[in-house]
C-alpha cells in the first residue's frame, strides 16, 4: 500500500501513529490514506506542506533533517540563516549576538539569504517588464514548486528557471570560499520547513546541489537561544563576530507574504496557504490571468513566517521583521556613509539560472490514452455509487480519491460502509479492521 518513489523529509513513525485520520482529512493533495489503522503517504502526491505534521496529535509524523553532528565533517563550517530565524528572537536581541552564537555552535561563517535577494529583485524585474504572456511564477517556495509540477503541470512553464535565495546565497558563498583557497567547505541552511529538505535530498543533478546539508530551525533555535541566555558572555561574543548586516531593509521581509512583490513593477499579486494557491492555480488553468506580470506564492501563512520549524508565533515573528526592516532603514538613512554589503554582485544571470521545471503529473490514469480513458469512466461510475459524504471511513479523503484507489487496484470497493447493507455484522467489522487495524476497532 505504499509507494516510496520519491524522498520525503516527512515520515510516519507507526509505532507512534494511531490512525486517528485528522492528517488524512486535512491533506491538500490526498497523498494519506489508513490502512491496518496507520497512516501511509503516497510519496508521489505529497508535496511536502506540512499540513499533516501540525494536525498529528500523537506527534507520529516526524522530520528528518541532517542535525549539527554533520558540520564536524568538513574544515570549513558556514551556517546560511534566514531573515526569518532572527524574527524568533526578541527585539532586544542583537542580530551580530545571534551570529556570534551561531559560530560558538561550531560555525566558521554566518551569512544571512537574503542578502541575494538584491539580485533576485533586478532580475524579476527584467522578466516583468520584457513578460508578454501569462504570470510569472516566483520559484521562492519549494512547495508552491512541487504542487505546480504534480497537480497543475501545464503551469510549469510560468516557474521562473531561477535559484532561490538561499541557494544563490550558498553559490556565492561558496565561490568566495574557493578564492579564499578554501576546499573542504560545508554550506548548511537553518530550514523553517520541511521542503527544503525534501528539495536538497530529492535533487536528480548533483550539479544542482549546493548545500550541503538543512538543520531544523526549532532545534536550532534552542541551542542559540541557550547562549544567549549566558549573559556575561554577551559583548565577547559580539566583538569577535565576523557577520555583518548585508541584507538591505527592503529584504529582510523577502520571506514574508508580500515580501518579494513590494518593491516589483507591474501588476504583482502575493498569494499564501496551499488552498488559496491551489484554487487560484485552477483559475489561471481554466480561464488564464493575463492582467497580473508576477504571482508570489508561499504556502504558509503570513510566509515563512507560518513555517512548521519556526519555534515562535508566526504573527509575532512577522512582527518583529517589520520592526527589524524598520530600524534598518532608519538606520542607513542616518548613516549615508554606510550601505550593505552585497556579497552577490559578482554574480550574473547565468550563475543562477536554472534548468527548466519539468512536471510530475501523477493524474495520469495509464500511459496508453484508451485505457486511461477507460479507467476514467470506471472511477466516475464507482464515484456515483458512492454516498459522496467524504466520510474518510474507507481510509481515503474523499469519495473521488477512493474511487481512483479502487481502479489503480489500491483498494476494494468493499471498504465504503454505506454499500454493505448486505453483509452481516461480523462481515462490516473484517472490513474495516482491515482498514483501521484492532487498535481503532476496540469499540466492537
Amino acid at each position: 500500500m505504499k509507494e516510496n518513489t520519491y524522498y520525503h523529509a516527512i515520515y510516519i513513525d507507526e509505532e507512534l501513529c494511531t490512525g486517528c485520520s485528522h492528517c488524512v482529512k486535512v491533506c491538500p493533495t490526498q497523498a494519506l490514506h489508513v490502512w491496518e489503522g496507520i497512516s501511509h503517504l503516497n510519496a508521489k502526491r505529497c508535496i511536502d506542506c506540512d499540513v499533516c505534521y501540525q494536525v498529528c496529535k500523537a506527534n507520529a509524523i516526524k522530520i528528518a533533517d541532517d542535525g549539527l553532528e554533520q558540520i564536524k565533517k568538513f574544515d570549513t563550517k558556514v551556517a546560511l540563516i534566514p531573515s526569518v530565524f532572527m524574527g524568533q528572537f526578541q527585539h532586544n536581541t542583537k542580530a551580530l549576538e545571534v551570529f556570534s552564537a551561531v559560530q560558538e555552535l561550531g560555525f566558521d561563517y554566518v551569512y544571512e539569504v537574503e542578502e541575494s535577494a538584491q539580485l533576485l529583485e533586478s532580475i524579476f524585474a527584467d522578466k516583468i517588464t520584457s513578460n508578454t504572456g501569462c504570470p510569472i511564477v516566483s520559484s521562492f517556495c519549494p512547495v508552491v514548486t512541487n504542487l505546480i509540477k504534480v497537480y497543475f503541470p501545464s503551469l510549469v512553464d510560468n516557474i521562473i528557471n531561477i535559484q532561490t535565495p538561499v541557494d544563490i546565497t550558498a553559490t556565492s558563498v561558496r565561490k568566495r570560499m574557493i578564492e579564499k583557497g578554501k576546499t573542504d567547505v560545508g554550506i548548511f541552511y537553518i530550514t523553517p520547513c520541511s521542503a527544503k529538505i525534501t528539495a536538497l535530498k530529492s535533487s536528480n543533478n548533483i550539479e544542482d546541489v549546493v548545500l550541503d546539508g538543512v538543520i531544523n530551525m526549532d532545534s536550532f533555535y534552542n541551542d542559540v537561544q541557550v547562549i544567549l541566555n549566558s549573559k556575561d558572555e554577551v559583548e565577547k561574543r559580539v566583538e569577535r563576530t565576523i557577520s555583518n548586516n548585508a541584507v538591505k531593509s527592503s529584504h529582510i521581509m523577502w520571506s514574508l507574504s508580500g515580501g518579494e512583490t513590494k518593491n516589483l513593477p507591474g501588476t504583482c499579486l502575493s498569494i499564501d496557504g496551499v488552498d488559496n494557491i491551489m484554487k487560484f492555480l485552477d483559475r489561471i488553468e481554466t480561464q488564464g490571468c493575463h492582467e497580473i506580470d508576477f504571482l508570489e506564492m508561499k504556502s504558509c501563512d503570513q510566509g515563512c513566517a507560518g513555517g512548521i520549524l519556526t519555534p515562535q508565533n508566526r504573527f509575532l515573528t512577522a512582527h518583529r521583521l517589520r520592526n527589524r526592516a524598520k530600524y534598518y532603514e532608519n538606520f542607513y538613512k542616518e548613516n549615508k556613509n554606510k550601505t550593505p554589503k552585497n556579497h552577490t554582485s559578482h554574480l550574473v544571470y547565468a550563475d543562477v539560472e536554472t534548468s527548466k521545471v519539468e512536471p510530475r503529473s501523477i493524474m495520469k490514469l495509464d500511459s496508453n490514452p484508451m485505457k486511461a480513458l477507460v479507467m476514467m469512466q470506471e472511477i466516475e461510475e464507482i464515484r456515483q455509487k458512492l454516498p459522496k459524504l467524504d466520510c474518510t471511513v474507507c481510509g481515503y479523503k474523499s469519495c473521488r480519491s477512493f474511487a481512483e484507489n479502487i481502479v489503480r487496484g489500491n483498494a476494494k470497493i468493499d471498504y465504503c460502509v454505506f454499500l454493505n447493507e448486505n453483509k452481516t455484522r461480523e462481515e462490516t467489522m473484517q472490513i474495516l479492521r482491515e482498514v483501521w487495524g484492532d487498535k481503532m476497532m476496540k469499540f466492537e
